[in-house]
């Protein structure tokens, strides 16, 4: 879209329909400065007036720790990623959490995912982190929100698989996006171009249908 608006000014734009795999990571949404932020501690969230060891700030939401701790830190030590999201529209967030370690995510202090309790396992972080577990908030246009990820790193992780590389720093994914209904933003979209001049239509198909390719060739 900004490499099509230098250009041209006047576009109109709708989704279509998604085509995300996960949940995209919430970059593009978080506007306010300083951005998003990790803050390393040796104590969990739940520990009162616990220092902070160091405080980074990332390029979005989502990080891994391969042969990296902050200074100071224990074998075993914690995380808090922070940011502010202002929705353009009003209606649901579809968010989703992905770790290796433990991992919680508030919304205005309010528990929204629960990737800690019972923790299932999946394909990220190299084999040993867990499945993107879903949750979703209702958000207000021009409300600002703060979103809130406590993470512990891969010595917390309550899964007994291990990946094929073990990473005990481990790391943390946070996605999110404003949900929609398939249909009417197709239906949408068709209209929209209907009335257009000029279309341009980006389309594809994700990386699950990869293998498909490869046994019919």
């Amino acid at each position: 879209m900004e490499g099509l608006q230098s250009y041209v000014q006047n576009i109109e734009y709708c989704p279509g329909a998604y085509g995300h795999q996960l949940q995209p990571l919430l970059g593009p949404y978080v506007k306010t400065s300083p951005g998003i932020m990790v803050t390393f501690y040796n104590d969990p969230h739940t520990s009162p007036d616990r220092t902070a060891l160091e405080v980074v700030n990332v390029a979005d939401s989502s990080f891994q720790l391969l042969d990296y701790k902050p200074p100071g830190a224990n074998p075993v030590f914690y995380a808090s990623m922070t940011g502010y999201l202002t929705p353009e529209k009003t209606g649901v967030w579809d968010l989703g959490v992905m770790c290796h370690g433990t991992a919680l995510l508030y919304i205005n202090d309010k528990l929204v995912i629960d990737n800690c309790t019972q923790q299932r396992a999946g394909g990220s972080f190299f084999g040993s982190g867990t499945v993107e577990e879903l949750g979703f908030v209702e958000l207000r246009k021009g409300t600002t929100y703060d979103f809130r990820l406590e993470w512990g790193n891969g010595r917390t992780s309550t899964l007994q698989k291990i990946g094929a590389t073990t990473l005990s720093n481990g790391g943390a994914r946070l996605g999110g996006c404003p949900r929609i209904d398939t249909k009417l933003a197709i239906d949408e979209a068709v209209q929209m171009a209907k009335s257009q001049k000029h279309v341009v239509i980006f389309t594809g198909l994700n990386v699950s249908c990869m293998p498909l390719f490869s046994e019919q060739t």
